[in-house]
């Protein structure tokens, strides 16, 4: 029975309606309900959890990116006042600037990856 409720919430086809049909030719109807119902439930919770996890990925990694961009108050206070950087500041500028970027993309990446894959779930067989 929950094979068949899995088959019939995730799958579509002429193969599965028959599945359904001989399910309920053998007077089981309310069994087949129920656990499609159960079936279709954990789906979205499912769904609803990796929607979560993408925004959550997405927040942790944005405060994370975040502080790679500290070093940079220091450097951005030294050039108001000498009008100039060293090459020592240039190279933590610039290494600052590329891991803060790197971990916004690849957040960005993963949340979208997440949110596809929800979306992907929740409208299949609605």
């Amino acid at each position: 029975m929950v094979i068949a409720a899995i088959s019939i919430v995730y799958f579509e086809g002429k193969e599965y309606d028959k599945l359904r049909k001989d399910i309920e030719q053998q007077g089981l109807d309310d069994e087949l309900k129920s656990a499609v119902s159960k079936t279709q439930q954990l789906k979205d919770k499912f769904s609803a959890m990796l929607s979560v996890l993408g925004i959550s990925v997405y927040r942790g990694g944005d405060i994370l990116a975040y502080t790679f961009l500290l070093p940079i108050l220091g450097m951005i206070i030294n050039v108001a006042n000498t009008f100039g950087f060293d090459s020592v500041e240039m190279a933590t500028l610039t290494t600052s600037l590329v891991h803060s970027g790197l971990i916004t993309v690849s957040s960005v990446v993963f949340r979208d990856v997440m949110q596809k894959i929800a979306s992907k779930l929740s409208s299949r067989h609605r």
